[in-house]
C-alpha cells in the first residue's frame, strides 16, 4: 500500500464512498488490519461503509507453509527432546507455523513457531505504514484527525506486536484457565478448555503445548456436524469473559476454536486480549440484556449509563420509542435475514444523534459480537437469535459483578 493508496482509501470512506474490497485485499495483511479497525468506527463513519469493511478478513491472504527444520535447525535442544515431529505444518498464518510432534515421554504436542523472516517483513511493513500515516498527518492534518488515523495505527501496532509476545500467550492462557476454574460450577464451564502449554520447553520464538485432538471450528462449519447449539455455547463462554471477567480473547474466530474429541470446546491462541472497565462492562450488558427483553426504557437508560449522560424524562421516552423502531426487526427475523451487529450499530448511531459520545470500548465489543455472529450465520440456522441471546444473558444477569 503506497501513501497515495492509503490517502485515496481514507478520502473515500470519509466521503461515504464504499471502497473496492477486492482492490483493498491487494494491499496485503496490514491493509486488511486497517479495514478491520475502521469497520466498527460508527462514531465517524457511515454504517454502510463499516458493513463493507467487515467483509475483509486476514484469511483472504495466502499463507506459505515452511518446514519446521527451516525455522528450528537440527541439533536445537527442543528437537532433541522429541521422539518425532512433522516437518510440514498443519496450520499457518502470515507470521507463524504450527506443527505436530511427540515428546520422548509420549506426550503429543503442538509446536507454534514464529517465522523470523515473515516477522521482519511484517515489522518493516508496519514501519512503512507508520511513516505513511505521518506523511498524511503532516500534509492533511484535518483528514487525519477526523479519521483518528494515529489512534487507529496505534491499535494495529499494539494488537499485532502482541502476537509476537509468546510469553504473553502463556500468561494469558493461564489467567483465562484460572477464571474458568473459579466459576466452573456456577456457570457450567466444565466443557470449556484451554491448551496446556509447557513454559519450560518454550522460548521467545516458539511455544510447546499439548496437542488437541479434535476438529477446528472452521472445518466443522463446512460440515453437517456443526450444530447451532455448539456455537451458542461458544457465545456463552465468550460472554462470560467479556461481562463477568472483563478481560477476553480479542481474536476469537473459527480458526481459534477447536471442538475436541473429548467434546470440550478449546479457545486457542490467547496471545491477544482486551480489557474493559467496570462501568462500561455493566452498562453494555444492561443495554444488550434489555434489548433481548424488549424493555426499551431500560435500553435507553443503559446507553445513557454507558455514555455517562442524563436525559429529561420526556427525552428519554422519545429516545426509547425511536430505539424500539430501530430494533424491531431482530425479534421476527433470523440471522440469515438480518445483520444483528449492524442493527446494534444503527441503534448506537442514533444515540449519537442525541449527543451521546460512545466510549472506545464500544467498538471492541461490536467487533467481538460481529465475529460471533459470523460463526453463527455459517450454521445456516433458522432460529430467532434474540430469543437464544436472552437465555444466555439470563445466566449472568444476577452476577454480583454486574450490580
Amino acid at each position: 500500500m503506497t501513501t497515495f493508496d492509503l490517502l485515496v482509501f481514507l478520502v473515500k470512506i470519509r466521503k461515504n464512498y464504499i471502497p473496492n474490497n477486492k482492490q483493498f485485499q491487494n494491499f496485503g495483511i496490514l491493509g486488511i488490519r486497517l479495514a478491520q479497525e475502521y469497520s466498527f468506527r460508527i462514531d465517524f463513519l457511515d454504517e454502510r461503509i463499516c458493513s463493507s469493511l467487515m467483509e475483509l478478513h486476514s484469511s483472504l491472504i495466502e499463507n506459505q507453509n515452511i518446514h519446521l527444520m527451516t525455522l528450528i535447525p537440527r541439533g536445537k535442544p527442543i528437537l532433541l527432546s522429541m521422539e518425532y515431529f512433522d516437518n510440514e505444518p498443519f496450520s499457518s498464518t502470515f507470521t507463524t507455523q504450527v506443527y505436530k510432534g511427540s515428546l520422548k515421554n509420549g506426550l503429543d504436542i503442538a509446536i507454534k513457531v514464529i517465522n523470523p523472516k515473515a516477522k521482519n517483513i511484517f515489522l518493516n511493513k508496519l514501519l512503512k505504514l507508520k511513516n505513511r500515516i505521518k506523511q498524511i498527518d503532516f500534509f492533511n492534518p484535518k483528514l487525519s484527525k477526523n479519521l483518528c488515523l494515529k489512534e487507529i495505527y496505534n491499535e494495529i501496532e499494539e494488537i499485532n506486536l502482541n502476537k509476537f509476545l509468546l510469553q504473553s500467550e502463556i500468561d494469558t492462557t493461564k489467567k483465562f484457565e484460572k477464571k474458568r476454574k473459579e466459576y466452573e460450577e456456577k456457570y457450567m464451564l466444565d466443557k470449556l478448555a484451554f491448551p496446556q502449554l509447557i513454559p519450560s520447553l518454550s522460548s521467545e520464538n516458539y511455544i510447546i503445548g499439548e496437542f488437541i485432538y479434535g476438529t477446528p471450528m472452521k472445518v466443522l462449519l463446512e460440515d453437517i456436524k456443526s450444530k447451532y447449539h455448539t456455537v451458542l455455547e461458544i457465545i456463552r463462554y465468550h460472554f462470560f469473559y467479556i461481562f463477568i471477567v472483563g478481560k477476553f480473547h480479542s481474536d476469537i474466530h473459527p480458526g481459534n476454536i477447536v471442538v475436541g474429541d473429548d467434546s470440550k470446546i478449546y479457545f486457542i491462541d490467547c496471545n491477544t486480549y482486551l480489557e474493559i472497565d467496570d462501568n462500561f462492562r455493566k452498562s453494555f450488558f444492561k443495554f444488550l440484556y434489555n434489548i433481548s427483553t424488549r424493555d426499551y426504557i431500560q435500553v435507553a437508560k443503559g446507553l445513557l449509563d454507558m455514555c455517562e449522560v442524563d436525559f429529561s424524562r420526556s427525552n428519554l421516552l422519545t429516545f426509547a420509542e425511536k430505539l424500539k423502531e430501530e430494533l424491531k426487526e431482530i425479534y421476527n427475523l433470523n440471522l440469515s435475514q438480518i445483520n444483528f451487529t449492524q442493527t446494534l450499530m444503527k441503534a448506537l448511531k442514533m444515540a449519537m444523534q442525541y449527543g451521546l459520545k460512545l466510549p472506545h470500548s464500544t467498538f471492541n465489543l461490536l467487533k467481538a459480537i460481529n465475529r460471533l455472529e459470523k460463526i453463527l450465520k455459517k450454521t445456516m440456522h433458522t432460529e430467532i437469535f434474540i430469543k437464544d441471546l436472552n437465555k444466555i444473558l439470563e445466566i449472568y444477569k444476577d452476577d454480583e459483578r454486574l450490580k
